[in-house]
């Protein structure tokens, strides 16, 4: 009887010990369903925090990318800009240097007394 008595004491003190191991693990982990420990609390907390900082520095990013590629769109913007006033200089330049030298061989021409006697009207009704 009293080994009896002994094997109950000693299995009621397993009891006590895995019945206060549940209650630590409920208040410090939390059943998500039943309970939300303290533990699990902070977690989400942090983790919260956390997803809210990284959202926050993807944000950033994105912003100092779209800048960076802002930046490059105007100074190729201008770059492009230069050289279309460039090209448009040297047609320009073309142009005049032609219209000088078609001026000093009509001259050269008149001067031989082999000039051209069509004006530009008769020129036009040739080619109609």
């Amino acid at each position: 009887m009293l080994a009896a008595l002994k094997a109950y004491a000693a299995l009621m003190k397993m009891a006590l010990v895995g019945v206060a191991c549940l209650f630590v693990l409920i208040f410090y982990e939390g059943i998500p369903w039943i309970l939300d420990g303290r533990v699990d609390r902070v977690r989400k907390d942090a983790l919260e925090g956390y997803v809210s900082q990284v959202e926050l520095d993807a944000a950033r990013a994105k912003n100092a990318e779209l800048l960076r590629q802002l930046a490059a769109g105007r100074k190729a913007a201008d770059g492009f800009a230069e050289l279309l006033a460039a090209a448009q200089e040297k047609i320009a330049a073309d142009a005049a240097a032609d219209k000088q030298k078609e001026a000093e061989y009509e001259a050269q021409l008149a001067a031989a007394g082999r000039s051209c006697g069509l004006d530009g009207d008769d020129i036009r009704w040739l080619r109609e």
